[in-house]
C-alpha cells in the first residue's frame, strides 16, 4: 500500500478559519498550534504597536471589552467571540489559533478536523481533508481563499520591470 499524507484546505470562498470549538478543541489539547497569551499580555502587545503609552484607565477600559465581547459560551469556561473566530479565552488566557499553510498537515490539526468535522469550520470556511500520495512534492493554492492541492512544478510568468519571462 502507498504511503498516503493528509492536508487541510479550506473549500469555500473567504478564507482558512477554524471555529471557536475547534479552537477550544486544540487549547484543551495543549496544541503547539495554539498560542496561550494572558489577557495582560495581549494588552502589552497592543500598548507596543499604539501611538501613545495606554494609561492605566485605558487598560482597565481594553480589560472590561475583552471580557465583554467574548461572549460566546463554548462549555467548559471557555468563551468565544463574536467577531474573531479564531480567539478563545478562558478566565484571564487567550488561545489564538496560529496555522499557516506549512502546519496543514499538523496532526492536531488533521485530528480537529476529523473529529469535530463540519463543526471544525468557521461559518465563512469549509475545512476538509485531502489525502495525496507522501511521495510527491506539493502546494496548496487557492482562488479568493478557496483551496486545491496541487502537484508542485515550474511556472512562468511576465516580470513587467525587465519584461522577460521568469521562471518562479
Amino acid at each position: 500500500m502507498k504511503k498516503t499524507i493528509k492536508i487541510v484546505i479550506n473549500t469555500n470562498y473567504g478564507g482558512f478559519y477554524l471555529s471557536p470549538q475547534a479552537v477550544k478543541y486544540l487549547a484543551q489539547k495543549n496544541s503547539e498550534l495554539v498560542i496561550q497569551m494572558s489577557v495582560e499580555q495581549y494588552i502589552e502587545e497592543l500598548n507596543k504597536v499604539a501611538a501613545e503609552e495606554l494609561s492605566e484607565t485605558s487598560r482597565q477600559k481594553l480589560r472590561r471589552k475583552i471580557r465583554d465581547e467574548f461572549s460566546v459560551d463554548l462549555g467548559d469556561g471557555f468563551k468565544g467571540h463574536s467577531l474573531y473566530p479564531d480567539i478563545v479565552l478562558k478566565r484571564n488566557t487567550m488561545y489564538i489559533a496560529n496555522i499557516d499553510k506549512s502546519q496543514r498537515t499538523h496532526s492536531d490539526l488533521v485530528e480537529v478536523v476529523e473529529k469535530l468535522g463540519d463543526k471544525a469550520s468557521h461559518q465563512y470556511s469549509r475545512l476538509c481533508i485531502v489525502e495525496i500520495p507522501a511521495d510527491i512534492e506539493w502546494e496548496i493554492g487557492n482562488y479568493i481563499g478557496m483551496e486545491w492541492i496541487a502537484e508542485k512544478h515550474r511556472k512562468w510568468f511576465c516580470n513587467e520591470t525587465h519584461k522577460k519571462m521568469v521562471c518562479g
